[in-house]
Parts: structure tokens; C-alpha cells; sequence
């Protein structure tokens, strides 16, 4: 396996890890927004 290919799948994997991270929060933040619906 080549360097990019490597580096590409590194890649990848950090943008989903963010994109989990970055949903995970956008919950709590609507969960505080409004307490009512829990």
C-alpha cells in the first residue's frame, strides 16, 4: 500500500470521527435549546 492511499484513509477516517463528534454535539446543543421535549 502506497503513502497517499494510506494517508487518504487516515484522512477519511478523522473527517467521519468530526462528523460523529460534531453531531454528538448539535443533540446536546438542541437537547439545552429545549428541555421540554426530553
Amino acid at each position: 500500500m502506497n503513502k497517499e492511499k494510506i494517508v487518504e484513509s487516515k484522512i477519511g477516517l478523522h473527517i467521519k470521527q468530526l462528523r460523529k463528534a460534531q453531531r454528538i454535539t448539535q443533540k446536546d446543543l438542541a437537547a439545552e435549546n429545549r428541555p421540554s421535549l426530553r
